[in-house]
């Protein structure tokens, strides 16, 4: 599937893009532009790579997890072919957002699931671009998430 046949938001196609590239603005590819900061993820200290906040970072992880037991996939996805598009933009968006506001505002969220939330908001609001198979897909897809949550957050 092409990202620029994907059914996002525009902002998430270039943001895709961007990323797909290695075009991104994380401090590994911004100190290879002779910028003068610390390359490493203020989260956790790795290096900051796409591959390391979108999949690797303990926060990424975590939600990759949850998605994980409520999709019932057989392993979580370790890059940017291994699952359909409209999801991966969803988490990704999120993280990102969460990333920048950590980043440039020192904005902390109270708990790893507040990604899992983000992602399920991005899910129904974007929902509206897809057609109406996939959307009913997505809507099964947010009541499972919901549940583990709330089971979640029980236990």
């Amino acid at each position: 599937m092409s990202i620029w046949r994907a059914r996002l938001p525009l902002k998430t196609d270039f943001f895709s893009v961007i990323h797909l590239f290695k075009l991104s603005p994380f401090r590994a590819n911004l100190v290879k532009h002779n910028w003068h900061g610390d390359e490493h993820c203020k989260m956790c200290g790795n290096l900051e790579t796409t591959q390391h906040i979108f999949f690797e970072c303990h926060l990424a992880n975590y939600c990759w997890w949850i998605f994980h037991d409520a999709l019932f996939w057989t392993q979580i996805p370790t890059n940017l072919q291994h699952f359909l598009i409209f999801l991966l933009a969803c988490i990704c968006w999120s993280l990102w957002l969460i990333h920048n506001d950590f980043v440039f505002n020192n904005k902390v969220i109270s708990n790893p699931n507040v990604v899992v939330h983000r992602s399920i908001i991005f899910m129904q609001k974007w929902s509206i671009l897809l057609k109406e198979k996939e959307r009913d897909w997505i809507l099964k897809t947010v009541e499972r998430l919901s549940r583990i949550l709330t089971q979640s957050v029980q236990d």
